[in-house]
């Protein structure tokens, strides 16, 4: 399930209407059936990160990729980079070993369920259209410790378009109420 839904804006500068709209979840092109949805929880869980990004002095790392066009792609990430244990305590409040697997559901839904935003400027028949997600990548490291037992590490890796709203205090953009 996704959701979709469409308002009509005027312009800042010429005051011509624009047409927004936002979709929320994938479609699956085999079916055409859209699924995939952020709920309340996913939007806590951003806050909870990015209130640890931030006590950790918001840093952020050039990152280069090949995209599946071969085009090499160059972003600014804020990185956060956690004990996967105080990751856990901090996101769901304990660390039995469900919810270090809840937490890993809810990085990964964050990581793959598109908001894809559209204007269309309707008098210059043009249209732009941003798809961005709340996190660009995360990898779950486990270490095997002769006395603690299982320790890891976790590095989560902000979109871009997260990242520039975070920095810019943009606080309207890093808002996910409005796509839950």
């Amino acid at each position: 399930r996704s959701h979709r839904w469409e308002v009509e804006l005027r312009h800042p500068v010429s005051g011509e209407p624009v047409l927004q709209t936002t979709v929320v979840g994938k479609i699956d092109a085999r079916y055409e059936e859209e699924f995939g949805v952020l709920k309340q929880v996913h939007a806590e869980t951003f806050y909870k990160l990015l209130k640890l990004w931030n006590d950790d002095g918001y840093p952020v790392a050039g990152c280069r990729w090949v995209t599946s066009k071969g085009q090499e792609k160059e972003e600014k990430l804020g990185v956060l980079e956690v004990g996967a244990l105080e990751l856990v305590r901090t996101l769901r409040g304990s660390n039995g070993a469900g919810e270090y697997r809840r937490v890993k559901e809810l990085l990964h839904g964050l990581k793959t369920i598109p908001i894809a935003r559209e204007m269309k400027y309707q008098w210059q028949k043009l249209t732009e259209r941003e798809v961005l997600t709340a996190i660009a990548h995360y990898t779950w490291q486990e270490v095997e410790h002769a006395v603690r037992g299982k320790a890891g590490r976790v590095r989560i890796w902000f979109s871009e378009a997260v990242t520039e709203a975070f920095l810019k205090r943009d606080v309207k953009q890093l808002l996910l109420q409005p796509y839950l």
